[in-house]
């Protein structure tokens, strides 16, 4: 039986809100648009974790604010994010700094937020919706599909990626025998206005040393009113073509569709590392592989965990010097695990680096990795 829209959105209306959250808790289908995300929150902020106590079984953080948006004139605030053995939320890290949309809490010096299925994001991850958030309070108005392009960079110094914008980079919408065209800023930034009623795909137009890393494209439905759905939401409106204004609006009020489209597309670099962990006797063998940066070879930037085929891949790498390293259990020497670096040493001053370029496509087996490995447990 197919639901109508009318009755969809009934539906809508008389779920709590509570229930709406936790129906939506592990799905990212329903995020709303950032210029959304502000309208349908109390408070919108960028701040500091730097405690956090459990109270009754639920998580309280204390923010330092660095940057409010809406809703908070205070330097700290206090934000509830749930029961801290949530599956699917596993909250902030004290130290680290965020993006946080969150609505009233208990009193006015706290607030309620989940930073799952939300827009809530590490700051340094959310340049571009921080950017949008200061054009809104400017006044400028949300715009059809707009968003930012950023290349993933390994950290040679840390164990997390970072952002680096891309300018100069064309994106196009399709659709419906019309195409549009429009180039990142110098933030990595695209707009698009004036599109018609129809149905449509956004995606970046890449140079040949980058690959798309998430999303490739992304589809949205813009409605008679100019206004634009996504995901499940644009379906619903193309199965009922004949849906009011009147429902369109309440729609928009409850997030559930937007003025605008909000994209982010991540690529990386082009280039691969590939190949083979083999013992003395030439059989694949099941290990984790890694890469460490020559001017960090403590710290361990990409990894290919061990699967069942002895074969390891790594992709996407940022130029670099690297050490190729082999990761190996071995109990009998006291320690949980040895590493050996290609080919086959364990002290990196005597392994092979690896020149790696934007678009290497590179392969090299890690041959008779378990050689000492071999060697030492016979002789325990």
């Amino acid at each position: 039986m197919r639901l109508s829209l009318r009755t969809i959105f009934l539906f809508s209306i008389i779920v709590s809100p509570l229930l709406a959250e936790k129906i939506a808790a592990c799905s990212y289908e329903y995020i709303p648009s950032v210029y959304q995300s502000y309208k349908n929150s109390s408070a919108v902020f960028t701040g500091k974790a730097v405690d956090v106590k459990v109270v009754t079984g639920e998580r309280i953080y204390r923010f330092e604010i660095k940057e409010a948006f809406k809703g908070t004139k205070t330097k700290e605030i206090e934000v509830n994010n749930g029961d801290e053995h949530n599956m699917c939320d596993n909250g902030f890290l004290v130290g680290e700094s965020y993006l946080i949309y969150a609505h009233d809490g208990k009193d006015e010096k706290s607030l309620y937020t989940s930073n799952f299925a939300t827009r809530n994001s590490d700051l340094e991850y959310a340049e571009d919706q921080v950017y949008f958030l200061r054009q809104l309070l400017k006044g400028i108005l949300e715009s059809q599909a707009y968003g930012s392009i950023v290349r993933s960079d390994n950290n040679p110094t840390t164990n997390r990626s970072r952002n680096a914008n891309l300018k100069d980079i064309k994106v196009i919408v399709e659709g419906n025998g019309k195409r549009f065209e429009s180039v990142t800023d110098a933030n990595g930034i695209f707009y698009f206005n004036k599109i018609p009623k129809g149905e449509y795909k956004i995606k970046p137009i890449l140079p040949d040393v980058y690959d798309s890393y998430y999303p490739g494209e992304e589809n949205f439905l813009v409605l008679n009113s100019g206004r634009v759905a996504t995901g499940s939401n644009a379906r619903m409106f193309l199965e009922n073509p004949g849906a009011s204004e009147e429902i369109e609006n309440a729609l928009l009020a409850q997030g559930i569709i937007s003025d605008g489209a909000y994209n982010k597309f991540s690529v990386r670099w082009k280039n691969q590392l590939k190949g083979k962990v083999l013992d003395a006797e030439g059989k694949e063998i099941s290990v984790k592989v890694g890469l460490l940066p020559v001017s960090n070879p403590f710290q361990e930037i990409a990894r290919n965990f061990r699967n069942d085929f002895g074969k390891y891949s790594l992709a996407g790498l940022t130029p670099a010097r690297y050490y190729l390293v082999a990761e190996i259990n071995a109990p009998f020497t006291g320690r949980d695990k040895a590493r050996y670096f290609y080919p086959q040493v364990e002290n990196p001053e005597k392994a092979t680096v690896f020149n790696i370029k934007e678009t290497d496509n590179l392969e090299f087996d890690l041959i008779e990795a378990c050689a000492q490995l071999r060697s030492l447990t016979s002789a325990n």
